[in-house]
C-alpha cells in the first residue's frame, strides 16, 4: 500500500477500536449495525488484499528467478554456440558461421522473447549437427541441459505476466475496498454527530480517532519559543529537559538549548505526555506539559520570568 492509504488504513483500525469500546451506546443508533458491519467487513478484505500485496512483492520471487533462469539460459545457449562455431569453422559452413553470431552481452539486453527465440535456434542447430560436432562438447547431455532450461525459462515468462496482472487486480480492488470503508464511515459520522450533546465525550473521541495522520512524513515532533514575560523578546541559551509524564529522568536524555531567538526543535519524539522542564540562569524554572501525538507537531509557547 502506498503511504496515504497506509495512513488511512491506521486511522481505520484506531476507529474500529473506538467502535469496540461505545459498542452499547452505538447499537442504540438507527443503522448503525448495518454500517458497522460492513465496514469490519470491508475492513477484514483490506488486510487480506494487503498482505497478498506484501508477499508479492517481496516474498514471491517470481521476477527474481526468471532473471536467473534467464542468465544461466544465456550461459549455456552461448556456451554451445561458441562450440558449434568451432565446427563450423573447421567444416567450413560459413552458412552456420553466419547463424551463431549473437553476442551474449547484447542477449542480456534483449527482450525475453528474443532470447528465447534465440536458444531455440541454436538448439536446433546443435541438434542437427550433433553427430558431427560430438568432439567439440556438445552431445546428448549438455543438449538435454540447454533444453531443460529453455522449458523452465519458457514457463517463468507466463508466470511473470500473471503475477503482474494479478498485482494490478489487487491494487484495484483495495482502492474500491477503500472507497466503501469511507462510504460506511460517512453514514456513521452522522449518525455519531446525534450524539455530540449528549455524549460529548464519546464524540470527541470519535473525532480525534477519524483524523489521518501522516506517520512517516513528519520532520519535526517539537517545536518551542521561549520569550521574556517582560520584554516579550525570545531567550539564548535556555536548557529545555523533557522528562516522563511522571517526572522521571527519560532514558536517554533529551535535552536542548534554545537559539538565539529563544527558538527550538525537537525531530524525533515517542507519542506521549511529557513534562519539559526550562532552566536558565537568572530566570525562573519552569516546568509544563506538553502532549505528541504522531504525525502532528507539538508547538511549545513558554513565557520565563526574570528573577
Amino acid at each position: 500500500m502506498k503511504t496515504n492509504l497506509e495512513n488511512k488504513y491506521k486511522m481505520y483500525l484506531a476507529v474500529k477500536e473506538f467502535f469496540a469500546t461505545w459498542i452499547a451506546v452505538l447499537n442504540l443508533l438507527p443503522h448503525f449495525s448495518e454500517f458497522y458491519t460492513a465496514f469490519l467487513n470491508d475492513l477484514q478484505v483490506i488486510q487480506n488484499l494487503s498482505e497478498k500485496q506484501l508477499f508479492n512483492r517481496k516474498g514471491n520471487g517470481i521476477s527474481l528467478k526468471r532473471k536467473k533462469l534467464k542468465l544461466a539460459l544465456i550461459e549455456l545457449t552461448s556456451g554451445t554456440a561458441d562450440k558449434l562455431y568451432a565446427y563450423a569453422l573447421f567444416t567450413k559452413d560459413q552458412i552456420l558461421q553466419s547463424e551463431l553470431h549473437y553476442s551474449p552481452s547484447i542477449m542480456k539486453q534483449s527482450t525475453d522473447a528474443t532470447v528465447l527465440k534465440w536458444s531455440k535456434g541454436i538448439y536446433d542447430r546443435a541438434e542437427l549437427h550433433l553427430s558431427e560436432a560430438a568432439p567439440y562438447g556438445i552431445n546428448d547431455a549438455t543438449l538435454a541441459d540447454l533444453k531443460k532450461t529453455i522449458g523452465d525459462f519458457e514457463i517463468s515468462m507466463p508466470t511473470q505476466r500473471i503475477s503482474a496482472t494479478n498485482q494490478k487486480l489487487n491494487t484495484a480492488l483495495l482502492a474500491d475496498t477503500f472507497t466503501r470503508v469511507d462510504q460506511s464511515l460517512l453514514h456513521i459520522d452522522a449518525l455519531v454527530k446525534i450524539l455530540s450533546s449528549t455524549e460529548p465525550i464519546l464524540f470527541n473521541t470519535y473525532e480525534l480517532r477519524r483524523k489521518v495522520l501522516n506517520y512517516g512524513i513528519r520532520t519535526v515532533a517539537v517545536r518551542g519559543f521561549i520569550i521574556d514575560a517582560i520584554t516579550r523578546i525570545g531567550i539564548k541559551g535556555v536548557i529545555i529537559t523533557f522528562m516522563n509524564a511522571d517526572g522521571s529522568a527519560m532514558q536517554p536524555a533529551i535535552v536542548k538549548k534554545s537559539a538565539t531567538k529563544g527558538g527550538f526543535i525537537v525531530k524525533s519524539l515517542a507519542e506521549g505526555i511529557y513534562q519539559i522542564k526550562l532552566t536558565k540562569i537568572g530566570y525562573r524554572d519552569l516546568i509544563m506539559t506538553g502532549t505528541v501525538v504522531n504525525g502532528e507537531l507539538c508547538n511549545i509557547k513558554a513565557e520565563m520570568i526574570k528573577l
